[in-house]
């Protein structure tokens, strides 16, 4: 977030629990994780808006905690229901060697600062590679965006947009 924002109430970080799959799954790739979100942010420019950004750790066949992906989206600015569809993307090893060497030390490549995909400096040199998608769902609300020259488009509680990022 921008140098303008602040957190006044709630955890700027959190980890959930591990999921594992389930029977009732309707895809055998599909896990479910129900992590409540409580925050509240305050600032007077709309510059560096909040983003959320994403990690996600599986076990390796040796059992070792590695990442599976990340991503990142900006919060959306429209009080409501919210369904973002994110796209999930993990570093790729700059050799077929240094991938080999990773994958038996249980150490693949990731990003040495937990926000870089929230950030466009220092990842155009990076490779990725595609993991999936991360459904996420957020109910937002905003206030004192028309003082600032912003819209505030009412919508109901059963209002829902869906963003594919």
């Amino acid at each position: 977030m921008g140098p303008d924002w602040s957190i006044t109430d709630g955890l700027e970080e959190g980890y959930t629990q591990v999921a594992t799959r389930s029977v009732s799954a309707s895809s055998e790739d599909e896990l479910v994780w129900n992590f409540p979100i409580s925050i509240t942010f305050k600032s007077t420019n709309a510059f560096g808006w909040p983003q959320i950004v994403l990690r996600v750790y599986g076990f390796d066949h040796f059992n070792r905690q590695v990442i599976r992906g990340y991503s990142a989206a900006h919060l959306p600015s429209i009080a409501g229901q919210h369904r973002l569809k994110l796209r999930c993307f993990r570093p790729m090893a700059s050799s077929k060697m240094m991938e080999f060497q990773g994958w038996m030390a249980g150490q693949r490549p990731e990003f040495v600062d937990d926000d870089l995909p929230a950030k466009a400096d220092g990842r155009k040199a990076c490779r990725v590679r595609s993991r999936g998608h991360i459904a996420l769902q957020l109910n937002v609300a905003t206030r004192f965006m028309k003082e600032f020259g912003y819209s505030e488009e009412p919508r109901g509680t059963h209002a829902q947009s869906v963003t594919h990022l």
